[in-house]
């Protein structure tokens, strides 16, 4: 009678010991799933402490990478280039067999390329001149997913436009203000901008990757629609989306929103 007491007594320390351990690895997996849901409704904050403690924790190295992978997404979107690359960085030194260490090496390059142009931007708190030159473009971007496509999208629309003589303004450098349309016509109107350029890249359906010219007045002038690439990572859509829309936007100048001015700037 005492042995089988003492086999009960020991069998329910296992079964505690036991329950204590699921209880903690399921906690752990919880957290993850908490700062992704934290995430996608764009409570970043809370997002960030979840994911750090994720990155810090004893979970497997997939799961260490994406949370420094996350962390790197919510810098970019708050503007905050530096800490992004720190980050990617991190997921492609510290874990580079996973698959967000691919991920993570495809975007820094984009990451640095955005960091070069918030050095060289207005300070914070000044989104641009007062006036900009006559016949100026402003061109502003949004991927909800991920911010950093649109700002990648921008940047080679400006390029061709660039090349075609056309005067265009990256409205929103260094984030320091949310790239939305209502801001973007009102920062054209301040500026006595001639048109706006508003691109929207969204990876979850594919008729949604497009751009629109508006007057400085709101006045919705044209709209260009183009496919991704489907099968491929969010940096494959994009380079599909610029590629194919680049072809439709070149027609475009000499005509409304995009005013050729013979490359002068």
């Amino acid at each position: 009678m005492f042995r089988r007491d003492k086999l009960t007594d020991m069998n329910r320390v296992v079964v505690a010991s036991l329950a204590i351990f699921l209880s903690c690895f399921s906690a752990f997996g919880q957290s993850l799933d908490k700062a992704r849901l934290l995430y996608s409704n764009k409570l970043y904050e809370d997002a960030k402490r979840e994911l750090v403690a994720v990155a810090v924790g004893t979970g497997s190295d997939e799961e260490k990478a994406e949370a420094l992978d996350l962390l790197g997404e919510i810098a970019v979107t708050e503007g905050n280039y530096e800490a992004a690359i720190r980050n990617w960085t991190d997921v492609t030194t510290k874990f580079p067999g996973t698959a967000p260490a691919k991920e993570a090496a495809a975007k820094l390059p984009l990451a640095e390329k955005l960091a070069a142009t918030q050095k060289s931007a207005a300070p914070a708190g000044k989104r641009m001149p007062e006036k900009v030159a006559p016949g100026t473009v402003l061109v502003a971007g949004s991927a909800p997913e991920a911010s950093e496509y649109a700002d990648q999208a921008v940047l080679e629309f400006m390029n061709v436009l660039a090349s075609k003589g056309v005067r265009a303004k990256n409205a929103f450098p260094g984030r320091t203000m949310d790239a939305t349309l209502p801001n973007l016509l009102e920062l054209a109107d301040q500026s006595g901008a001639a048109a706006v350029l508003y691109v929207f890249i969204h990876f979850r359906g594919m008729e949604n990757m497009r751009v629109e010219c508006y007057s400085a007045e709101g006045k919705k002038m044209w709209e260009e629609k183009v496919a991704g690439s489907l099968g491929l990572s969010p940096a494959g859509m994009t380079e599909g989306f610029v590629r194919r829309m680049k072809k439709k936007l070149e027609p475009h100048v000499g005509g409304p929103c995009f005013q050729a001015h013979g490359g002068q700037p």
